[in-house]
């Protein structure tokens, strides 16, 4: 998504639900793997599952971007 200042209204929802993820993960909810000896723990991505959503929204807001046309003229 690049630099954004703002999250925006449409994504909003992903910020929360990464919020839930990343509390729950102060438990042991939400683990990928587990071992007992090495003490290892491993999670998913948190935005593994949003990656669809965001792409489009990126798509969406490519086609709505119009393109400059105009003419340069070199002296």
């Amino acid at each position: 998504m690049g630099f954004l200042t703002k999250v925006p209204d449409d994504l909003n929802y992903i910020v929360v639900e990464c919020a839930i993820k990343r509390f729950n993960r102060k438990g042991n909810e939400g683990m990928a793997s587990y071992a007992q000896e090495g003490e290892t723990i491993s999670y998913g991505n948190l935005l593994d599952e949003f990656m669809d959503d965001i792409v489009a929204y990126k798509e969406n807001e490519k086609s709505k971007c119009v393109p400059r046309r105009g003419v340069m003229t070199v002296i």
